[in-house]
This record gives structure tokens, sequence and C-alpha cells, in this order.
């Protein structure tokens, strides 16, 4: 990415008013240099949440639903990886890493068609927050493209707060609905339906070990020992 095309796309994230001219004014430009696919997710409280609750992608909801489905909720390398990246990482499906974990997830992704990006952690926001983009091909990135993708990352980031977006979108207020990220919320308002784990299962197309998951969460965060407490501690009980 040339400095003259990282300028154009910055001042175009600058002149967004709206988040439809925010998400148009990035593919453009990346595209130009090989990257088909863009996410931003901010201030998110797991790191689940940044692949399943983005702030603004151009990833289908299909891909977030097969995402869950097999498992990589829990299971993804890269962002096992989250919090040790100082300020940026590339991945690449062909990388020489013996670890099974990488090599299965690698399959996963060059099945829908992705063989390369760029993971940037943004400074700007306070939670767990990051920009991705996402290439066809295999391959390594030069560097000059790499720290121009983390400019665009950061200035995203500036223009996603101003224009109010990425706070937990939880429609319920209590206090501990808003510890929950949306899809456990989802989870339990189903399970105070009365609704078991295969059923929610089936009703969300998630694996049951995604929802086993999810209520194990919910539990934790919640600091209770049931999904009756869980169910009660969040919606009185119903």
């Amino acid at each position: 990415m040339g400095v003259y095309v990282a300028v154009q796309a910055i001042e175009a994230i600058r002149e967004a008013n709206t988040v439809e001219e925010l998400k148009a004014a990035l593919p453009s430009s990346l595209e130009q240099h090989g990257f088909d696919n863009f996410g931003i997710s901010c201030n998110k409280k797991e790191a689940d949440e940044l692949v399943l609750d983005p702030t603004l992608t151009t990833l289908s909801d299909a891909f977030r639903q097969d995402y869950e489905r097999l498992g990589w909720v829990r299971n993804n390398p890269l962002l096992d990886e989250f919090g040790n990246i100082p300020v940026y990482r590339t991945w690449s499906v062909d990388a020489d890493r013996p670890d099974r974990q990488f090599q299965e997830y690698a399959e996963f992704l060059t099945d829908i068609g992705m063989g390369s990006g760029i993971v940037v952690p943004l400074a700007k926001c306070p939670l767990m927050s990051v920009f991705c983009v996402e290439a066809p091909t295999p391959g390594a990135f030069p560097l000059d493209l790499v720290q121009q993708v983390a400019i665009l990352g950061n200035a995203t980031a500036i223009k996603v707060e101003m224009l109010g977006l990425g706070a937990s979108d939880v429609a319920d207020e209590s206090a501990a609905l808003r510890a929950l990220s949306p899809q456990q919320v989802k989870i339990l308002k189903w399970a105070a339906e009365g609704k078991s784990n295969t059923d929610i299962a089936t009703i969300l197309n998630l694996s049951k070990r995604g929802v086993a998951y999810h209520m194990s969460e919910i539990l934790r965060k919640l600091g209770v020992a049931s999904r009756a407490q869980a169910v009660s501690a969040c919606f009185g009980g119903r």
C-alpha cells in the first residue's frame, strides 16, 4: 500500500459521517492490495466476541455461524496469541508451524477462501479491540504494507468512537446482563424459556459443545452455581 493510497484511505475514513460511509471507505483501498475482507471489533470483554460480535465487518453471518458451530470459539490459535501481540501480527495458512491446532484452523480458513491476514490490536480502545484484514491467498506481507494497515486500523477506531459505535449492544439494562456477551444473553433467554442446551443449539445453529461452553461462562461471570440461579439473576426468576 503506497503512502498516497494510505493517505486517501485515511481521508475517506475521516470524512465518513455514517456507519455506511465508514464501511464503504475501507474496501476500495484494501482491495488494491489483495485484501477482500476486513473487520474491526472495539471494547470487547471476551476474546470470542472479537469474531462473533464485531463492531463493523465485511465477513458474512454464515462465516461467524460456521466459526462457532465448528468450535473455533474456544480453539482459535490466533486469538490465543492475542494478548502477546505487541503492535501487529501477520498470519498465513502456509506458515511452517508444527502445532496441530494451527494446522486444523488453517484448513478451516483455506476452505472458506482465506489465505493470509494482518491483526492489529487497537491502542485507542480501553478494552480488547482489534482491526483485521484478510487476503484470499497465502504469503508474507512487506513491512510497509503492514504498517499502513496498522495506521488505517487506528484511524478507523477513532472514527468508530466518534460515531458512537463499539459499545456492548445488550438490550436489557440490568447489571447482570451487561456482564454477558450478546450471544450469552440469547442463550440465557432461551434457557429462561425452559429450553435445554440441545434445544438452544438447534435454535441458534450452534454446537451443543458451544452452548455448554457459553453456559459455563455465564455461570462464571454471574458468580452463580446453576442455570436457574443465572436466570433468576438476570430475569427475576421467570
